[in-house]
């Protein structure tokens, strides 16, 4: 990476598996002597992570580009506008566009003559993410023109090679790597749990992608089970009115808690002693690889189409059929139940940190640029 200029296009980098991505790459990259740019699209809201050292961020306060409807057209321009400036004063060798808008915004400016540009594809499984006949056939002709199209799954690169005209997919997962960093807010464990509990946890936004409805369906089915048992699901979202009505409808108020972010993450990944993942649909999960990293027994749907990737059944986690809540319940009751079982998945868990090492997978995408620049006779 030594002598390369990257730069992440970036919009809403609020708190999200996307950006957890981003900064994990940036950091890698950065030690290695890369020169490293976010660029923010929008405007920052008070809740941007610290960015590793040496990582500079450039915001363009592009906040209002989507809103109100009639002045989008406008915004746009103004957007395309501004990511031009940005380009040709920054003089990035490569540009990555992390989200939809961040990646169409950098198709349409392809980047400059000289400039590697790289879509990296956050869509899971289209029925979820719908953009209609003729959104599909613009993504289409956009998407075309990236040099590359990154996706974080082995289903999902093979579904964008199939769907579109494209040059080049390349199937890249998440790194991981310990220790986490540390950002406010600071949630204390035993704010939360009682001493002596035994803690399920969940993480992720409280939106219906996470699908935490059915988690506290199957928890429900399971808590009378396993009295010493508490769920805690950590982050926040437009849910949460939704969630703890359901809470108390089931009577779990005393066994149930959503107490908002934490930016302590590796004080609750030790202190859990099983994590489940309950998502509709999932990308490489950072949440998931990161519960694993610190040994908890995972639980996962084996939803379209992260999940399958990095857990190994029965060796380091337990994957649940898709929309299966009988199995569901009857998986959770027997990770809750069974300690010997948790300290078999506990003990193999770990070795997702090698498995999806910085290392190895700075390998990957340092093949692909090599491939690209290849490809572009530089």
């Amino acid at each position: 990476m030594k002598g390369k200029k990257i730069l992440f296009l970036i919009d809403d980098p609020t708190w999200g598996g996307v950006e957890r991505a981003m900064l994990g790459l940036a950091e890698d990259w950065s030690r290695q002597g890369a020169e490293v740019v976010v660029v923010d699209l929008t405007a920052g809201d008070g809740r941007r992570r610290p960015l590793p050292a040496g990582v500079r961020r450039f915001g363009l306060n592009l906040s209002a580009v989507r809103r109100p409807l009639f002045l989008m057209p406008l915004r746009g321009i103004s957007a395309l506008l501004a990511v031009r400036r940005m380009l040709r004063t920054e003089k990035p060798n490569i540009v990555i566009g992390m989200r939809t808008l961040s990646c169409v915004i950098l198709s349409l400016m392809r980047g400059g003559k000289h400039v590697i540009a790289v879509g990296r594809c956050a869509r899971h499984h289209p029925p979820w993410v719908p953009y209609g006949k003729f959104g599909e056939e613009v993504r289409r002709r956009l998407y075309g023109r990236f040099d590359a199209l990154v996706a974080e799954t082995t289903e999902g690169g093979r579904r964008e090679n199939i769907n579109m005209p494209l040059q080049r997919v390349a199937a890249i997962p998440n790194p991981v790597s310990l220790p986490l960093p540390e950002h406010a807010p600071r949630l204390a464990v035993a704010d939360v749990v009682a001493p002596g509990r035994k803690m399920l946890l969940a993480v992720g936004r409280l939106e219906e992608q996470k699908a935490f409805d059915r988690l506290l369906n199957a928890f429900a089915s399971a808590v009378s089970w396993h009295g010493d048992w508490d769920l805690v699901i950590l982050g926040e979202g437009e849910l949460r009115g939704a969630l703890e009505a359901q809470v108390a409808r089931l009577g779990l108020g005393r066994r149930v808690f959503l107490p908002g972010f934490a930016g302590n993450m590796a004080e609750w990944y030790n202190a859990a002693n099983a994590f489940a993942l309950t998502s509709h649909y999932e990308g490489a999960s950072g949440v998931l690889l990161e519960a694993m990293a610190h040994g908890c027994p995972a639980i996962s749907v084996n939803c379209d189409a992260g999940p399958k990737d990095i857990i190994r059944d029965g060796v380091d986690g337990l994957l649940i059929p898709q929309d299966d809540s009988a199995a569901l319940a009857e998986g959770l009751d027997r990770l809750l139940g069974d300690a010997a079982l948790r300290e078999h998945l506990a003990s193999h868990a770990p070795e997702v940190l090698e498995r999806f090492s910085p290392e190895r997978i700075r390998g990957m995408w340092e093949e692909l640029f090599d491939e690209l620049k290849t490809a572009q006779g530089r």
